[in-house]
């Protein structure tokens, strides 16, 4: 063991230490301790003295070095440990034989975490479970630019006195409470930042070092802006919706009432073309409204029967467009884990089908389970085929091709949006092809393995 001055002078041998470097504790004091280690060694032995100096207190670092002695050179373990603030010493120690192959990559691997802690993005503190609850050990760069407070304010002092604010009390020693005792907390919170209240999402992650005591990370990241975001959307469509519904239904029984009481032929036409306009706007209305719903609802990524529900779409549509010719070519089952919004994105994509296929359609509904090039027999697919013109370029260039979606003209392809964001949203892709006269829109969704939840109802 040894002690370094603010210079990385050693201050302070201890004999065995001594002993083992074959050289008296009076003929080492005042050396630096750079002149122990061999040359090629010098640069990381010096790189983590700097990070524990400029860690704060109770910062520590650890190197694989090779120091010089008699008998050549001997490979170690040195870990380097800061006091405090009030003091510069670092204190090191010395480990060596055992498997120093183990030793290397456990420095290795300690480095590796300390430059993840360091850079990540997000807000992270180190705590420790005393009597008095969550006490800070140390944080990162991060955490002081969000939170406004250096590591030296906060170490070592209860966590929750710097974040949490008036209120939020009970809810945070909840999450404390969990943390010790080994559980995962995740839950969006509000803490206090030097930018005063933001929104987190908040996850604590326990692990134990045994008799050094119970520890957590606790790792904050910030979605004020999101969920600003999403409460603005919500209050905007319930007025919207609202607002829309009650003055459609004005409108609609004033078209109809103009159209079926005028003797003028020219008024009873626009009045027609007006209650048309009408009809379809709050078709619009409930495509979205039933897009909001869809995409509010939780994705458990529950197994669903894709080849039943297709079969079941089939037959549904086959007696409303007589007419036309929707045929399956599908498995006896295709387990997938997209939940119940399955149905409803197949639903859009057979009526999209039938939208762009003219008055006698000709339609294929094909699934199979698929390899990837990554990951052989996980992945799923159900194809639409039909027979019509294809899908219009403007909604084709924004759906599948990633083009700027305020270039959707009058609120087509919203069904196709729909798809593409259950699809999506399940870990799958959708894909559009034309070929031979054919329109060919392909769902490949994630295919159950024997890992997969449980099945949901259909």
């Amino acid at each position: 063991m040894f002690l370094l001055d603010s210079e990385d002078r050693l201050s302070y041998v201890t004999d065995s230490l001594a002993g083992w470097l074959a050289a008296g504790r009076n003929e080492l004091t005042g050396a630096p301790l750079t002149e122990l280690v061999v040359e090629r060694d010098r640069r990381r032995v010096e790189t983590a003295l700097a990070a524990v100096r400029d860690g704060g207190p109770r910062a520590s670092r650890e190197c694989v070095c090779r120091l010089a002695t008699d008998d050549g050179p001997r490979q170690v373990a040195v870990e380097f440990v800061s006091l405090s603030d009030q003091f510069a010493d670092v204190l090191g120690t010395v480990r060596s034989g055992g498997d120093q192959r183990a030793q290397a990559e456990l420095a290795t691997a300690r480095d590796r975490f300390g430059s993840l802690f360091d850079l990540i993005p997000d807000a992270v503190v180190e705590i420790e479970f005393v009597d008095v609850g969550p006490v800070v050990r140390s944080v990162n760069r991060a955490f002081e630019d969000v939170f406004g407070y250096d590591a030296a304010t906060v170490v070592d002092e209860p966590l929750n006195d710097f974040v949490v604010p008036p209120g939020q009390d009970g809810e945070a020693d909840e999450f404390d409470q969990r943390t010790a005792e080994g559980k995962v907390n995740y839950a969006v919170v509000v803490r206090q930042t030097a930018e005063g209240r933001r929104e987190f999402l908040y996850r604590g992650i326990p692990y134990d070092r045994g008799e050094a005591g119970q520890y957590a990370f606790a790792i904050y990241s910030d979605i004020t802006e999101q969920q600003r975001a999403r409460e603005r959307l919500q209050v905007l469509q319930r007025v919207m919706r609202h607002n829309m519904r009650n003055e459609l239904t004005v409108l609609q029984g004033t078209a109809a009432t103009i159209r079926d009481h005028s003797d003028d032929p020219v008024v009873r036409k626009a009045a027609g073309h007006a209650l048309s306009s009408a009809e379809s706007l709050a078709t619009l209305s409930r495509k979205a409204q039933t897009a909001a719903n869809v995409l509010d609802e939780p994705r458990d990524g529950a197994v669903v029967d894709a080849a039943t529900q297709a079969r079941a779409v089939a037959d549904r549509y086959r007696s409303r467009r007589p007419a036309g010719t929707i045929e399956t070519d599908l498995p006896e089952s295709l387990p997938v884990t997209v939940g119940p919004p399955l149905a409803r994105a197949l639903d859009n994509l057979v009526e999209n089908a039938l939208t762009h296929a003219g008055d006698e359609p000709t339609i294929l509904v094909s699934g199979e389970r698929r390899p990837d090039s990554n990951h052989p027999a996980t992945e799923a697919t159900i194809s639409v085929v039909d027979d019509g013109d294809g899908i219009p370029a403007t909604e084709r260039a924004t759906i599948f091709e990633d083009e700027d979606p305020t270039k959707l003209e009058h609120g087509s392809g919203l069904g196709l949006w729909l798809v593409k964001w259950i699809v999506e949203s399940a870990g799958g892709r959708l894909d559009y092809d034309r070929r031979d006269g054919m329109t060919v829109v392909t769902m490949w969704l994630p295919a159950a393995t024997d890992r997969t939840a449980v099945p949901a109802d259909d």
